[in-house]
């Protein structure tokens, strides 16, 4: 089995990259210097799961029914509850799935990308708007017959103050069946991993406002 990197997109993230990792340090250090340990609102009630079509667009109706997303808590700087980390987990996970259900499910043929980062700051979605062909399936979306995705795992490294995060990076790994006319494909199929780092401020919820990511073509 073959793997194709897209390296026009990696190029693209080489300035987000560095960029971004500048910034979540920046946004974590603010946090701690004025004293908003508590923004994350980790001790509200744990709330409700989700039901399957929470935080997916309307426009993935008919598309196949996607994998659960695992979320696991990683590495945690500083102290975090048990009860923090259980809402953390489900928070992130939500934040995760409004990204990957907008941006890579639905139902295809589709050509409407407008509301692909439901989750992500207004400055990380013209960022991740420039790197489409990264981010969502913009760029091949009108020549998908179908997308499944068979693989969604976060992995959450969290900077935590008094036992509440205060910022979040959720490790990503995710990989979808592409059926379509689309370049690499073999007998009208491949498959896609994306992996990589996204970057978390809470603002009345985890959202993202940098990212690091890869995405590899596989025959």
């Amino acid at each position: 089995m073959s793997s194709v990197l897209l390296s026009a997109a990696r190029r693209r993230t080489r300035a987000t990259r560095r960029t971004r990792r500048t910034g979540v340090v920046a946004a974590a250090a603010l946090a701690l210097s004025l004293g908003l340990a508590g923004c994350s609102g980790d001790d509200a009630a744990e709330p409700a799961a989700p039901s399957s079509s929470e935080g997916v667009s309307s426009a993935t109706s008919g598309a196949p029914a996607p994998v659960a997303t695992e979320v696991k808590i990683g590495k945690v700087t500083g102290k975090l509850s048990g009860k923090a980390a259980r809402i953390l987990r489900h928070r992130v996970r939500v934040a995760v799935d409004q990204w990957v259900d907008a941006a890579y499910g639905g139902d295809y043929p589709r050509n409407d990308f407008k509301q692909a980062f439901p989750s992500f700051t207004a400055g990380a979605v013209r960022r991740a708007k420039q790197d489409r062909a990264l981010t969502s399936n913009a760029d091949l979306g009108r020549d998908l017959t179908s997308v499944e995705l068979t693989k969604r795992l976060v992995v959450v490294d969290v900077l935590a103050h008094r036992g509440k995060a205060v910022g979040v990076t959720a490790q990503v790994r995710l990989v979808m069946d592409l059926a379509g006319d689309v370049p690499d494909a073999v007998s009208g199929a491949r498959t896609d991993r994306v992996k990589g780092a996204l970057y978390l401020t809470y603002q009345k919820g985890w959202r993202v406002f940098g990212y690091d990511l890869d995405r590899a073509v596989s025959a």
